[in-house]
């Protein structure tokens, strides 16, 4: 009678192994991507509510907004001011940029969005919808015309 395990028996086994660690290790990265895609959303949708809340304060006596870039390699957004709602002459207050994982899919590539809010009402200009793409799951933002973001 021989003790140990035939060759068969160890290839078996390594390959269950490997199946189980290749599941586990593609379920940790769409957490991770769906992670990266939450806190993206949460970071943006701050940028427009400060923006709003800025804009119904009337701070400096400027219009708010938030500018929306997606530009080849790293999408980016930003939150300026403005004098008058033409942009004619804006100055950026806050700049971010994507995770390389997450990418804008509106605007669309090599385009740009911009969301303007009225001083007193904090109401946008035009109704947008942000699209945020993180692997195979996509997010929606919202901004409506009569204030709201969702």
């Amino acid at each position: 009678m021989r003790r140990g395990f035939t060759l068969i028996e160890m290839l078996v086994v390594a390959g269950v192994v490997v199946i189980i660690a290749l599941t586990v290790g593609l379920n940790l990265l769409g957490f991770i991507g769906g992670q990266d895609l939450d806190n993206a959303t949460g970071v943006i949708l701050a940028f427009l509510r400060d923006a709003q809340q800025r804009a119904i304060n009337q701070e400096g006596g400027r219009y708010w907004g938030v500018r929306l870039e997606n530009l080849s390699g790293r999408d980016r957004y930003l939150l300026f001011s403005a004098t008058d709602p033409n942009l004619s002459s804006f100055a950026t207050t806050s700049l971010g940029y994507l995770k390389r994982s997450v990418e804008f899919v509106q605007p669309t590539a090599n385009s740009s969005s911009t969301i303007l809010f009225n001083k007193i009402r904090g109401n946008a200009w035009a109704e947008e919808t942000i699209a945020i793409k993180a692997g195979s799951n996509t997010v929606n933002i919202r901004v409506f015309s009569d204030g709201r973001i969702q």
